[in-house]
């Protein structure tokens, strides 16, 4: 059975310099949803100014999302994300 056709939005801190997904990225979330047809937007969230913190950026979108933050209206300060995702497995690890 497929998914519905539905629309998705795309947090991603790349976007700009990709401008859209990748072909097999596209197949990969079609498979992952169930659907041949993938309808989404990318949202308009903080980009990342390297090519190296990509990890903290999805944490960062996810917790809004787990907490009911709107990562669109989000600012983030990269040091203080690397810092405390740092600490965070320290605390694990403990």
């Amino acid at each position: 059975m497929s998914t519905p056709n539905l629309h998705y939005k795309i947090y991603n801190s790349h976007m700009p310099m990709m401008k859209k997904l990748p072909s097999d990225t596209i197949q990969l979330l079609c498979k992952l949803i169930n659907t041949n047809n993938l309808s989404y937007t990318n949202a308009n969230v903080m980009q990342q100014i390297d090519n190296s913190s990509c990890y903290v950026f999805t944490i960062a979108y996810a917790t809004d999302i787990a907490f009911g933050f709107d990562p669109e209206k989000s600012q983030y300060v990269l040091t203080q994300m690397q810092t405390n995702l740092q600490n965070s497995i320290n605390k694990t690890k403990q």
